[in-house]
C-alpha cells in the first residue's frame, strides 16, 4: 500500500504515510482536526470514514492512538446567535 505525497508527488511507503498518520493523530484534540490535516498533508481524497478505519486499523496492529473526542455542531447556540427556526426532532 502507498499514498500519494502531495508536497512532491512522490509515492509514500505505507509505513511512511502511517507514520506522519499517527503523528498527526496523537497531536490533535478531536478527529475532525485529524481528518484536515491528513487531508491537507497526506492524502485530500480520504474521507472522514477512512481516516477513523485508518485509525481503527492501526490500533489492531497494536498502535495506542489516544482518544479523541468529537466535535459536534451546538445548534440550540446558533439558533440563539442567528435567530430562531422551527425544530426538528434531529437537533439537539
Amino acid at each position: 500500500m502507498s499514498e500519494q505525497d502531495n508536497n512532491n508527488g512522490n509515492m509514500m511507503s505505507a509505513t511512511e504515510f502511517y507514520s506522519r498518520f499517527i503523528e498527526i493523530w496523537q497531536n490533535s484534540e478531536t478527529r475532525q482536526e485529524v481528518v484536515f490535516k491528513v487531508n491537507a498533508q497526506l492524502d485530500p481524497s480520504l474521507t472522514y470514514k477512512q481516516v477513523l478505519s485508518k485509525a481503527k486499523y492501526a490500533k489492531t496492529r497494536g498502535i495506542p492512538l489516544k482518544e479523541l473526542r468529537y466535535e459536534t455542531t451546538n445548534w440550540s447556540q446558533l439558533r440563539s446567535m442567528f435567530g430562531t427556526a422551527p425544530r426538528r426532532s434531529t437537533d439537539k
